[in-house]
């Protein structure tokens, strides 16, 4: 495929980025110095230094798993450089203690590069049980909530880096994804 000089997307079920299920849950018992990984290091290294050997060619990774929306990057461990970004899909029922939800991304048809999101969900403290009509409502946009014109890694570094100051635009969008406002279920 590299040699057709064809771009690739990579898909696959656990993200090798931050656990915010298991973190979150760390965090909430006062633990704020621990995070958890959904990988072994040496795994997640591996990973990186494959995706970072075809960073020509691998345009996005799509994973699921926690069934929660995020997003994450892939990094050159060499240089630390992002390589690609990581986009984390919800999960679409409420066995798991989150709110149902989807996502419509578009891209670039020739580069394979995603270019925007919109996440929808269902409230789970309004639809959970319920047999007639549910309607999805927009929750969220990576572009619109961090001000970037595409999901590629460099933007998504821009987002990542802006949040580290807890009054910025970017750190405040990030919590209220997390929730929307709404507390999982599962995490009480």
């Amino acid at each position: 495929i590299e040699a057709q000089s064809k771009p690739v997307w990579i898909l696959q079920h656990i993200p090798p980025t931050l656990d915010t299920y298991k973190t979150y849950k760390h965090w909430k018992s006062g633990d704020t110095n621990y995070a958890a990984s959904g990988w072994e290091d040496e795994f997640v290294t591996a990973f990186n230094q494959a995706v970072a050997e075809y960073r020509d060619t691998v345009k996005g990774i799509f994973c699921g798993h926690f069934h929660q929306r995020g997003w994450g990057m892939a990094n050159d461990p060499a240089t630390s450089n992002v390589t690609v970004g990581i986009q984390i899909m919800n999960g679409l029922l409420f066995n798991h203690g989150n709110n149902s939800g989807f996502t419509v991304m578009t891209y670039d048809r020739e580069t394979l590069e995603p270019l925007r999101e919109y996440s929808y969900n269902l409230d789970y403290s309004e639809n959970f049980g319920k047999t007639n009509a549910v309607y999805w409502s927009e929750r969220y946009s990576e572009n619109e909530g961090y001000g970037i014109a595409s999901l590629m890694g460099s933007n998504l570094l821009d987002a990542c880096s802006s949040m580290s100051n807890t009054t910025s635009v970017g750190y405040e969008y990030y919590r209220a994804e997390y929730n929307g406002g709404r507390q999982p279920y599962g995490i009480d």
